[in-house]
């Protein structure tokens, strides 16, 4: 077992967490979203970017406590934006990897034609990192598949979807934005809705068009 201490908690890997516990109980994700957002706006003020907000890169104490852990904040620390957590309009136009410090970021993404503030990278993998620890499955899985995106309670689904947005103007724009979507969405209940849509099958997303067209058409289905 992966473990540390931190003030005398012992604190497990997020992802060996999951992988003996399974998927995080959907009433659980307010929480666990809150406990994040917080932790990064508070980067983000002191000028830096994560850039790895991954189960890999997060520790959770006997108690639900969540952590990110350190990452460097020197003069010209990159972070690496990889597979799935890297933003779609970085994957094609950006670079692969962009320095932690938010003003230097948003140098190279504006040299990359990237017109979009940094801190949205955080915001998207915050949004992917949600989707991956309530449904267990991809963020393509919850785009497409209604069983999967119905395990996300159905209060904070529009949250979610804002995070993931498929270009930065539809995500928003920091954490603080974030937090103050959150907290409106929160309920007591926290039900997760019955679907009853019938699955995409054979559904191929191949290129960002048709990406908004299926959130589209997913938020319209959710407001009849």
């Amino acid at each position: 077992m992966n473990s540390q201490e931190f003030q005398g908690e012992t604190l497990l890997a997020l992802e060996e967490w999951l992988t003996t516990r399974g998927p995080l109980p959907p009433r659980e994700l307010f929480k666990f979203l809150r406990q994040l957002a917080v932790q990064l706006s508070a980067q983000h003020e002191q000028g830096f970017l994560c850039g790895e907000v991954t189960a890999q890169n997060i520790v959770i104490s006997s108690e639900g406590k969540l952590r990110l852990r350190q990452n460097s904040s020197s003069a010209g620390a990159m972070v690496a934006l990889m597979d799935e957590m890297c933003p779609p309009e970085l994957r094609d136009l950006g670079p692969s990897s962009i320095p932690r410090e938010l003003a230097a970021a948003a140098q190279v993404l504006a040299s990359a034609g990237v017109r979009s503030d940094p801190r949205r990278i955080d915001v998207y993998q915050l949004g992917v990192l949600a989707v991956r620890v309530v449904t267990g499955g991809s963020v393509e899985d919850y785009l497409l598949r209604p069983r999967v995106s119905a395990k996300v309670p159905s209060q904070l689904r529009p949250v979610v979807d804002q995070a993931i947005g498929i270009s930065p103007s539809h995500r928003f724009a920091n954490c603080e934005q974030f937090l103050l979507e959150l907290d409106a969405a929160k309920s007591p209940a926290m039900a997760v809705a019955p679907v009853r849509e019938t699955p995409s099958r054979g559904v191929s997303i191949s290129s960002d068009t048709d990406r908004i067209k299926l959130e589209k058409e997913k938020a319209q289905k959710r407001a009849g």
